[in-house]
């Protein structure tokens, strides 16, 4: 799909899905974003759901076989710990895999 190291998943069930998670220190005094890129098998697609702390903070459908970069602001989190996920959810049960690429926190 054009791209170097990238992390493929699917979703446990149809109910289920695959969570990518992570704890992180966002730090005081800067601006700071959770940035990635995902994309959808050719033949299927997905439901891309960001939760910060438990919260959901957005709910896309995957599925014109295209990398689309997502940046999300973790600013106002500045100084505080938090639960990052991204879950790979089914949305039928055909071909539901997620292409990952170049997840990271940036600050500056």
């Amino acid at each position: 799909m054009g791209r170097r190291n990238v992390l493929l998943t699917h979703p446990l069930s149809r109910d289920v899905p695959r969570v990518l998670s992570r704890k992180v220190e966002v730090p005081a005094g800067k601006n700071t974003a959770l940035e990635f890129s995902v994309n959808n098998h050719p033949k299927g697609d997905w439901k891309l759901v960001i939760r910060i702390d438990g919260t959901e903070i957005l709910d896309k459908s995957i599925e014109d076989s295209q990398w689309k970069t997502f940046r999300v602001d973790l600013t106002k989190y500045a100084g505080k710990a938090i639960a990052s996920e991204l879950e790979n959810r089914a949305t039928g049960w055909a071909f539901e895999a997620a292409n990952w690429s170049r997840i990271e926190i940036e600050s500056e």
